[in-house]
């Protein structure tokens, strides 16, 4: 099966949202952890903004996930 990557902003902010709530993080708690206002990361998980390079590898080692968790379509479906 061939993996399906993201379309959109959208669905980055989606993926994005579901590693956090499963780790029991609220926006807040990431955020700062970034070093970033919560309203600043809100705008990823809603697909206002495309965090850079640099943010996913940050989000990548806070969410221990790797940064293709982040680009993966059908994110929803899979065991975190």
């Amino acid at each position: 099966m061939k993996d399906q990557y993201i379309s959109s902003k959208v669905e980055l902010g989606r993926n994005l949202r579901l590693i956090r709530e499963k780790l029991a993080l609220t926006q807040k708690q990431l955020a700062d952890a970034l070093g970033l206002d919560r309203s600043t990361y809100s705008y990823y998980e809603v697909g206002k903004v495309t965090p850079d390079i640099f943010t996913l590898i940050k989000l990548s080692k806070i969410l221990r996930c790797d940064i293709y968790s982040f680009i993966t379509s059908g994110l929803e479906h899979q065991d975190l």
